[in-house]
């Protein structure tokens, strides 16, 4: 075999990143800088606006069990064209609305894309092309959407500024068609495609030898009621109930005394946290396994609660530090729960399983994400939400360790 088929995965793995980078760090990383422009250009409340992202969100959820069938069935270039095509033409949409009715119409159609070809696509391309250092490489192609939310956010804004909202929605979809020629010219769902070798395929082992023996298929009503299933899906559900606090770090910071800008630098602080901890959690899940590696990003996270429990106490420089080490928890929820079904369930049945962790962690994320409002209108303070959190987090590990009882790490 040549060195360029050698190397290949790291073809896949560049593909899968820059798509990534595309379709989640531009088409929804990006949303919140257009709220303001648009509600001041259609006469209606910030909220109004925001609505269409929460639509999107619940499309989503409820389109992944259909999508994940067709994974496997379809060839992945086409759902990964088909998510790219439908994002573009909700974005090119959005630049023509005049009524709301119409941002939540296109809402719903940018979230049947989402599911179409974003985290089940990219997670079961990586793991059919990386025996070794999966983890590590899912923790990269996630952590490509932050770095690339990064830089998109300012440069959209001032395209915003410049030349108006309508304008920076069609740039937006002409960045999805552009993901078109890395799709059909690099990625494969298969090495046997580029009549390539997975990473670490040849190495002491083969692909065979390396699959758990969860990577069986096994019928889906087995799959949904069985004790393991069960508890995973626990510990997603109280898990991204409480770890919901990042979009309210401004309120936070100006309760105990802080301005609006050190508030503006908490929420920036745990995005950053965010980044790192979907590389750390890849990581640590090749050289500790999933279990391990969750755990020691949600304990951290636990030490981060409890120095926000004590915030008003803080000057400025450990509440920032705080804000970062909560971050990587958010990361739990898009290369955590990714690993952990893959653990828990294998690659062939991944595509049945994970769309059901999706529906599960957006209805607690939008129940929880409310909820911590709604309690400090009723309290005066968000110390209850860091109690709450850190319940819920025993609460979920103890959940993830039963539901990984017996699975080697």
């Amino acid at each position: 075999m040549t060195d360029r088929r050698k190397y290949y995965p790291w073809v896949i793995m560049a593909a899968c990143c820059f798509y990534a980078g595309a379709i989640i760090g531009v088409g929804t990383n990006c949303n919140g800088i257009f709220m303001q422009p648009v509600a001041d250009a259609l006469g209606v409340g910030r909220g109004d606006v925001a609505s269409y992202v929460t639509v999107m969100g619940i499309a989503a959820a409820l389109f992944a069990p259909f999508s994940g069938r067709l994974i496997g069935r379809v060839d992945v270039r086409k759902l990964m064209t088909s998510c790219a095509c439908i994002m573009a033409l909700s974005y090119f949409g959005l630049s023509r609305v005049t009524h709301l009715w119409q941002f939540c119409a296109f809402g719903a159609l940018m979230g049947v894309g989402v599911a179409l070809g974003s985290f089940m696509v990219l997670t079961v391309i990586v793991n059919n092309w990386f025996i070794k250092r999966a983890g590590t490489v899912i923790g990269i192609v996630f952590s490509s959407s932050s770095v690339v939310g990064v830089f998109a956010n300012p440069l959209l804004n001032r395209v915003i500024r410049t030349e108006g909202w309508r304008f920076a929605y069609e740039v937006m979809a002409v960045v999805m068609l552009c993901t078109l020629p890395v799709i059909w010219t690099l990625i494969r769902m298969y090495p046997s495609q580029k009549n390539s070798m997975a990473w670490g395929e040849g190495e002491g082992e083969t692909r065979e030898s390396a699959q758990e023996a969860s990577d069986a298929p096994r019928p889906f009503r087995e799959l949904v009621r069985s004790r393991t299933f069960l508890l995973m899906l626990g510990m997603v559900a109280v898990s991204s109930f409480v770890v919901n606090h990042t979009s309210h770090f401004q309120g936070i910071a100006t309760t105990v005394g802080f301005t609006a800008e050190m508030g503006a630098l908490m929420i920036s602080a745990a995005q950053a946290g965010e980044f790192t901890g979907k590389l750390v959690i890849g990581w640590l899940s090749d050289r500790i396994g999933v279990r391990r590696a969750v755990l020691t990003v949600v304990s951290v996270g636990g030490l981060a609660l409890l120095g926000l429990l004590f915030i008003h106490a803080l000057p400025a420089p450990l509440a920032l530090v705080c804000a970062y080490l909560y971050g990587p928890m958010t990361a739990v929820g898009t290369v955590g729960y990714s690993l952990i079904v893959k653990k828990l369930f294998g690659n062939r049945n991944y595509p049945l399983v994970y769309p059901y962790v999706s529906i599960t962690s957006t209805v607690a994320f939008s129940v929880g994400f409310p909820a911590i409002g709604y309690v400090y209108d009723l309290t005066g303070s968000y110390a209850p939400t860091f109690l709450a959190a850190l319940a819920g987090l025993a609460l979920a590990g103890l959940f993830l360790t039963l539901a990984m009882k017996g699975q080697e790490d």
